[in-house]
């Protein structure tokens, strides 16, 4: 017996008309390199920008100059029209009221310019299609809390896993109902820093160089919060100022490089989660949504594609699997693992790929039934738990090595749960009287019943083939 637990992704076709989104971070720079990222993004023509902050990075320069002027396409403060989501970074923070940061104007030029925003504006949730996002405020997360006059939290409701803004976002999670949930804010939980250990950097303390002494690796360990167990699906972020994907137990972290601000150019040596790492260009990313998948592309200031990935629902099991009805509707069905199994979760597509269930528990594992509108249906030999994928053409994989070469059984066109001179029947007769269209007689979907169906009955029937469950 194999299970099958892979990263793979199933890209179905789609149209034309599929959701795109682009993610830039670190860009309100005002300069060739800004303008250089913006006319390039603006060509591709997404339907709508995130950014992972540091929106604003020159202090004491006009806003709209960081902003509209690139993006206004995008950027409305009109909720009716705006199509430009960003968080808060630390240039956010200090440079519009140039560094004299208090709690009564604590991001007041941020939440002012972008009015559209909802909820407080600091930290907020928006829906697009089948893609919910929530947009958080990492604050001071990192190194100006070891500076000991910079130690401030000024986000009133924390940035600690046990904060209001986390509690938040966890009760978000639990209650969304799209199929792919987005976690956005600045400062990254994971990256790849200079050293493993290092004693010896130094944070500028109000022009004072003031040893870390400490593991650089955990810098922003205070924002790392269970994401994956509260349901998340991709974690964005930015500060460093270079492209990185990384995958910490099994959830991805993925760093915007830098949209127009100088580029990262320091961080050399690379975390042990690191997948990708990049720091020649500016750039930003643009997001497919394929139905069943996300596909995020990196492209450089000179419209060059650097990397690619995908991201799946967590809520979702890539399962591998073949029927002789080729491009037929399958079903499949998440069953409870105590008597009497009751059906928990269901998924329907034309096809092996990614099931997605809504209904799925991310902590609990299921008995997994597959089936076809004339097949025997299939049960998986090991229980499956969401995120899981499971190739169900090894024999090895399923209950009783019941099937077919590496196909499903075909032919249990009265549902019966086995194969038999009944079927045999039903299927001659249709051919007899001409039948067509979808119907449970035609064995290969080709819209009619013929003599291929024929032929493909009286092979099966002497395999004499029955369901067997778990």
């Amino acid at each position: 017996m194999k299970i099958l637990i892979c990263s793979l992704l199933f890209f179905v076709h789609v149209s034309v008309n599929a959701q795109t989104f682009a993610i830039i971070s670190d860009f309100g720079s005002n300069d060739a390199n800004q303008k250089k990222v913006a006319e390039l993004l603006n060509s591709y023509d997404p339907q709508f920008i995130i950014t992972a902050g540091d929106n604003f990075h020159v202090s004491r320069l006009a806003l709209d100059s960081m902003i509209k002027k690139y993006y206004g396409r995008y950027y409305s403060p009109s909720p009716a029209f705006n199509k430009f989501f960003p968080v808060p970074g630390n240039h956010d923070i200090t440079d519009p009221v140039d560094y004299s940061v208090n709690a009564n104007n604590y991001l007041t030029n941020y939440r002012d310019y972008f009015s559209a925003l909802p909820g407080n504006r600091r930290y907020y949730s928006f829906r697009k299609g089948d893609i919910e996002f929530f947009m958080l405020n990492s604050d001071f997360g990192g190194q100006y809390s070891y500076c000991r006059d910079k130690n401030k939290v000024w986000e009133v409701d924390g940035i600690d896993s046990n904060s209001i803004q986390a509690n938040w976002l966890k009760a978000m999670l639990l209650n969304s109902t799209a199929k792919f949930k987005v976690i956005a804010f600045h400062y990254p939980p994971y990256f790849s820093f200079p050293y493993d250990y290092d004693t010896t950097s130094t944070v500028n303390c109000n022009g004072v160089q003031t040893p870390l002494r400490l593991k650089v690796d955990t810098l922003f360990q205070r924002l790392r919060w269970p994401f994956k167990k509260w349901g998340a699906d991709i974690v964005i972020n930015g500060h460093t100022h270079c492209g990185e994907l990384l995958e910490v137990d099994g959830l991805k972290y993925y760093l915007q490089v830098s949209g127009g601000a100088p580029l990262g150019s320091f961080f050399s040596n690379r975390n042990r989660h690191s997948k990708f790492f990049y720091k020649t260009n500016c750039g930003f990313t643009l997001v497919t949504n394929y139905g069943d998948s996300l596909l995020f592309r990196l492209i450089n200031a000179n419209n060059q594609e650097v990397y690619s990935f995908g991201v799946v629902p967590q809520k979702s099991i890539r399962i591998e699997v073949k029927s002789r009805a080729v491009n037929d509707t399958l079903t499949a069905l998440l069953r409870s693992t105590q008597f009497p199994y009751g059906v928990l979760a269901e998924a329907k597509r034309i096809g092996a790929g990614i099931f997605y269930f809504p209904q799925m528990q991310l902590d609990k594992n299921y008995i997994l039934q597959i089936s076809h509108r004339n097949s025997i249906s299939i049960w998986a030999k090991s229980l499956v738990r969401a995120g899981d994928a499971i190739d169900l053409t090894d024999p090895g994989n399923v209950e009783g090595e019941q099937l077919d070469g590496a196909f499903m059984f075909s032919g249990d066109v009265d549902k019966s749960k086995s194969v038999d001179a009944t079927d045999y029947m039903r299927i001659d007769n249709a051919v007899r009287s001409y039948s067509s269209g979808y119907i449970p007689e035609d064995l290969n979907n080709s819209s009619q019943a013929d003599i291929t169906d024929m032929v493909i009955i009286e092979r099966i029937l002497g395999a004499y083939p029955v369901e067997v469950r778990k």
